[in-house]
Parts: C-alpha cells; structure tokens; sequence
C-alpha cells in the first residue's frame, strides 16, 4: 500500500511538473507573440514613415514643377501679347499708311471740262466720306465697342420676369433669325 501511495504520489507530483513546463512553454510562446507583434508594428511604422516621407517628396517635386509650368506658360503669355501688340502697331501704321495714300481715279476718257468738275466732286465726296469713317473710327475702337456690349449685357435682366417684360425691336431682326433661332 505505501509502495501504491509513493507511485501516485510521484505520478502527481509528475503532472503538476508537466503542467508547469506546460505553462512555462505557454508563457514563453505568449511572450515570443508579444515580440513579433511589437516587431511588425515598428516595421508597419517604419513603412508608414516612408511611405509619408516618399508622398512628401513627390509633393514637393511636383509643386515645384508646377510652379515652373506655371512661370513658363506665364512667360509664353506675355511673350504671345508683345508679338501681338507689335503685329497690332504694325496692322495700324500699313492702314494708316494705306488711308493716307491718294488713290488713282479713272475719268473714262470725258471731256476735259467734265472730267474737271465730275473729280472735284468725287473728291469731295470722298474726302466727307473718308472724314466720316476716319471719324466712326476714332470714336469707337474696338474696347469702346467692347464696352458697349458689356454695358448692354449688364441692361439685360437675368430673371424670368424681366427677359419676358424685354422690349425686343422685332423690326431690326432678320427673317433668317426669326425662323431659325426662335
């Protein structure tokens, strides 16, 4: 009997040392987890970080790009408006140059004392008619008129009851407009 008691004895003793190599390996296996755990998330930082870092650097690349596009379309503007300006004063002396220059007149073989009279009419006719355009010229360039329309275009109501109550001059419209556009 004793011998059975000392055989259970060691058996118990046997188990409670297997289960505390058991727990012992559980700890071990909980704290090795806790370790890669800790490990992957400062690799996920780390990437975090770069991949942050990498955003940054390409923001900036790209805004100083950006930032070049713009100076240079900026550059070709201004470029673009001098040839324009230039084409402009050119286009300005060649019609200034052209109305001031005499133009030939044909007679049609008249007699001289007809073709006298008939060319200093037509050069005054000329002359009033030229004087009016030059004139029509002067007075509305083409920022005038385009004041003018921005004038008129400010005049014309934006609500549905003021487009309706519009006084339209249905005199001054074409037939073709009339039939095609209402």
């Amino acid at each position: 009997m004793e011998k059975r008691m000392m055989t259970q004895i060691y058996r118990l003793i046997f188990f409670q040392i297997k289960r505390i190599f058991v727990i012992y390996r559980e700890i071990a296996f909980f704290r090795e987890r806790a370790a890669a755990r800790e490990r992957e998330r400062q690799r996920e930082e780390e990437e975090r970080a770069n991949r942050r870092a990498k955003a940054e650097k390409e923001r900036k690349r790209s805004h100083g790009r950006e930032r070049k596009n713009r100076e240079r379309r900026w550059q070709h503007r201004e470029e673009t408006m001098a040839t324009n300006r230039e084409r402009e004063a050119e286009r300005d002396l060649v019609s200034a140059s052209q109305n001031n220059s005499v133009k030939p007149e044909l007679t049609l073989n008249l007699a001289s004392k007809r073709r006298a009279a008939l060319m200093a009419l037509a050069e005054d006719e000329e002359f009033d008619d030229e004087e009016v355009i030059m004139m029509t010229m002067k007075t509305k360039p083409k920022k005038g008129k385009r004041k003018l329309v921005k004038e008129l275009v400010v005049t014309i109501s934006t609500d549905k009851g003021g487009l309706w109550n519009w006084n339209v001059k249905w005199e001054e419209l074409d037939e073709n407009i009339l039939n095609k556009k209402l």
